[in-house]
């Protein structure tokens, strides 16, 4: 891909700063848009800004996500709604908007905690759990679609949280999970893909 819209929360900072500006030397065109993926009017902009500057888009990498650590029964609705919000209505929202565009890629990023019972991750396992089941819903009606149940990437995501905890860690290894570096990450999802 040459052209990227990178879209989130946040403004961009730090490495990925560096990242971006690597690709722009490399001759990619980035744009960095600042919109909210569970707000489907923001996404529409942006989708918008899109088909009106940039070559017709072709995949979707959904990324987007949220943790509230804490164990179900000490959660209130609105903790769990606001994990499930970024995973949820971002997918819904992606895939309404774009369902009619001829799109070669829908990448849904889940987690290995809708998979592997981890304590304290209900709100975070249910919301990954969602992505996993509309994986298959979308391939049902004959649109791409990929979802993969990440592990913990070193230094990146949920883990660079965690990675000092060592009850997680603790955790994590009994039940054989490793670090993933990025560089494996980056090769297994060109192998998905």
């Amino acid at each position: 891909a040459r052209h990227l819209v990178l879209a989130a929360r946040r403004p961009a900072e730090g490495e990925a700063l560096q990242a971006i500006e690597q690709l722009r030397q490399d001759g990619a065109e980035v744009v960095v848009a600042s919109a909210d993926v569970s707000q489907r009017d923001q996404v529409a902009a942006v989708l918008a800004d899109v088909a009106d500057r940039m070559p017709p888009l072709l995949g979707v990498f959904h990324a987007a996500g949220a943790v509230d650590e804490s164990r179900l029964l000490q959660q209130s609705w609105s903790r769990f709604a606001g994990v499930l919000r970024a995973k949820v209505l971002g997918t819904w929202n992606l895939h309404s908007l774009t369902r009619s565009l001829p799109l070669e890629h829908f990448v849904l990023f889940s987690s290995a905690a809708s998979l592997l019972p981890i304590l304290g991750l209900g709100s975070h396992a249910a919301a990954n759990a969602f992505l996993d089941s509309f994986t298959y819903f979308r391939r049902s009606q004959g649109l791409p679609a990929v979802g993969v149940n990440w592990g913990a990437w070193g230094s990146l995501g949920r883990a660079a949280q965690v990675e000092d905890n060592a009850a997680v860690q603790r955790l994590w290894t009994e039940e054989g999970i490793e670090m993933m570096p990025p560089q494996q990450g980056t090769a297994l999802m060109e192998r998905l893909l």
